[in-house]
């Protein structure tokens, strides 16, 4: 009996041992679980940091260059080889569009270059179907598109342009000032990082800004280089010219020098308003026949340099000037000489400018005698 009860306690203490040791394991199993999903919990935290750190260290990166280049044009153009290498992307490019008037301002892209076409016909879609871009953007910032087959209707222009250029996938965000799209910021083909939306986003906003002053400094250049008056070309583009090619051979070259007779008489007798307009119509004259290779460099002194123009070309447009000239009553003295190959411009203006101001000089003395016999 006592045998008995003795078995019965070692068999009920080996199963309680035994329960201890699954019990044991079971929670052991459970902390390894536990631990194991922390880890991995902590492994996701670091790389999904690691990722955002990369995406911030690659935003400053695109900044800098922004802010601390006098290029904005290289500076963007850097720009873009580094979001294609971040996206490893076929290619990015940016669209600056002017959508009322249907034309593109500026396009900068990187990528593959080989295919020129692609650029126009991305351009061509913009402004061809501007409605249509614009529900496009209507309640998104940005779209990342990642089956074009998929995702979007194959009656729409925006399918077939997708398709023709072999683009499979595409992010896409639009400049948006006013409410008003300005253009487009696009990645053709991401293959990682495609979810980093925001990153374009953000950039889009400095790229834009920077487009912004590399427009303003080329309309100051442009002003600077326009005659308030006559809105001609101004000495300062015509030096600017000067300097470009006082070194190079030229081929095919004319050159007029002209000035204006009788503007001070003008001036004195009828007052400034009257040998103003005399000013301008005569500057109209020059740009309606040489559009823009004419200077105003003077009060009333103005110079046309026409490169790659054929002798008879060249004369015969100096006669329709002087035509002009005559039946507006403008009268000029004027210097020509065309020269099929020229070493030295600053030599050919110089003997244009002689024979204007002997013209001038036949001018005068012809009216001198005119008032002796009045």
């Amino acid at each position: 009996m006592d045998e008995d009860v003795a078995f019965a306690s070692a068999l009920t203490l080996k199963k309680n041992y035994m329960l201890m040791v699954i019990c044991e394991v079971v929670i052991l199993l459970l902390y390894c679980g536990f631990y194991i999903a922390k880890v991995r919990k902590i492994s996701n935290k670091s790389n999904e940091f690691e990722k955002d750190l990369n995406v911030s260290h690659t935003l400053i990166q695109c900044v800098r260059k922004l802010s601390n280049s006098r290029n904005q044009k290289g500076a963007i153009d850097d720009i873009l080889k580094t979001i294609c290498e971040f996206y490893q992307a076929e290619r990015c490019y940016v669209l600056d569009l002017d959508f009322e008037n249907k034309q593109t301002n500026t396009i900068y892209e990187y990528g593959n270059r080989n295919d020129d076409v692609h650029i126009d016909n991305m351009v061509r879609l913009c402004l061809e179907n501007m409605d249509l871009v614009k529900r496009f953007f209507e309640n998104q910032k940005s779209y990342y598109i990642e089956d074009v087959t998929s995702e979007i209707s194959k009656t729409s222009p925006i399918y077939s342009s997708f398709i023709s250029q072999k683009i499979h996938s595409i992010i896409l965000v639009p400049f948006v000032d006013n409410h008003q799209i300005e253009g487009v910021f696009a990645v053709d083909n991401p293959k990682q990082n495609y979810y980093q939306k925001d990153f374009l986003e953000s950039l889009c906003f400095f790229i834009e800004t920077a487009m912004t002053r590399e427009k303003e400094k080329k309309h100051l250049q442009n002003l600077s280089y326009v005659d308030s008056l006559t809105y001609a070309q101004n000495r300062n583009h015509f030096n600017e010219y000067l300097k470009k090619n006082r070194c190079k051979e030229l081929h095919f070259v004319g050159v007029i020098y002209l000035d204006l007779n009788g503007l001070k008489e003008i001036n004195d007798k009828m007052g400034h308003l009257a040998g103003d307009t005399l000013i301008i119509s005569a500057s109209y004259v020059l740009q309606e026949i040489f559009a823009d290779n004419s200077y105003r460099i003077g009060g009333d002194e103005f110079v046309v340099i026409e490169q790659d123009v054929l002798e008879s070309e060249f004369y015969s447009k100096y006669e329709m000037l002087l035509k002009r000239m005559k039946e507006l009553e403008i009268s000029v003295a004027t210097g020509y000489i065309w020269k099929e190959r020229c070493l030295n411009l600053s030599e050919i203006l110089q003997a244009a400018d002689q024979k204007m101001y002997e013209d001038k000089k036949r001018y005068y003395s012809i009216a001198q005698k005119d008032q002796r016999r009045r």
